[in-house]
């Protein structure tokens, strides 16, 4: 039993020593508040509606969680080998005090992350974010990931094969290589400078959607938009076929092959280079301009 404990110790101190080394240093002389072993492919539910909820996935069957907390005994985990719920309890009259979560995971985890007004970061891991007006950055080589945010800030710069975003307010950006991606915002901006797309679908209802990321070969990509201008920047040699519809605002290109451009509303369709893609971009009254990188 002994030896049996020492092992679990030993196990926990180089547990919590990488976990420094992981980019946590500046949480390292947080306190533990949780620590113990689960299945790789577990699954946490975390709650934290103010202060900060860092997720950072690593290469180990083993939970580890530090913070700061706001407010003594409102903080609580537990559950089992499957997986575990940590959470803040709010106070039953007035605002909490912000607490701070660093949690490491096991990369196959799944992490379902509720907030108010917290940061949200996670690198490594997929699942489910909802947030109100905290911000919300996932980065890293994840599993399936889906976001929802009413006002706050979203910033993707991840490796997935499906990511969905549904923005509100605050401004939407899409980096590094999702394979399927769904995002749309109401009036935030939406950014998407993302490589690896092969099916895109990008909206927004009165926000700016600017595209320039690379096209796939095969890719389908869809537009729409009904007061925001849309603004696509290709790469001058792509391959697509392009259909842009507009009802009452203006269609507007760079490529020589859709000169003039018009200031009418119409619907346009060309094709450029040899149209190995599909890119359809549709908008009510919001300006859709067309043209190559530069």
């Amino acid at each position: 039993m002994r030896s049996s404990s020492m092992l679990i110790g030993a196990s926990l101190f180089a547990l919590v020593a990488l976990a420094d080394r992981l980019g946590a240093q500046s949480a390292a002389d947080w306190p533990i508040l949780a620590a113990r072993r689960v299945v790789g492919a577990s699954t946490f539910k975390i709650f934290n509606s103010r202060g900060s909820v860092r997720v950072v996935g690593w290469d180990h069957d083993s939970v580890l969680v530090r913070g700061r907390v706001g407010r003594p005994g409102s903080f609580s985990a537990g559950g089992d080998t499957l997986g575990l719920k940590i959470s803040v309890d709010d106070p039953l009259h007035g605002s909490p005090p912000p607490t701070s979560l660093v949690i490491f995971l096991p990369r196959r985890a799944r992490a379902t992350i509720k907030a108010v007004n917290a940061d949200v970061d996670v690198s490594g891991v997929g699942g489910w974010i909802y947030t109100i007006t905290g911000s919300t950055r996932v980065s890293g080589s994840i599993g399936a990931m889906e976001i929802e945010s009413m006002r706050g800030a979203v910033a993707v710069d991840a490796r997935t094969p499906w990511l969905r975003v549904r923005g509100g307010d605050g401004p939407v950006v899409i980096r590094g290589s999702p394979e399927d991606a769904d995002v749309s915002t109401i009036t935030g901006s939406l950014d998407i400078a993302a490589s690896g797309v092969v099916r895109g679908q990008f909206g927004s209802v009165s926000g700016a959607v600017h595209f320039r990321g690379p096209v796939a070969s095969g890719g389908i990509y869809e537009f729409s938009n009904h007061s925001g201008e849309t603004i696509l920047s290709l790469a001058p040699d792509v391959s697509a076929v392009l259909a842009l519809s507009n009802v009452s605002g203006r269609i507007e290109s760079d490529f020589a092959a859709t000169r003039p451009a018009s200031h009418t509303a119409q619907s346009l369709r060309v094709t450029l280079g040899h149209g190995d893609a599909q890119i359809i971009v549709r908008s009510f009254k919001g300006p859709i301009h067309v043209g190559p990188q530069r």
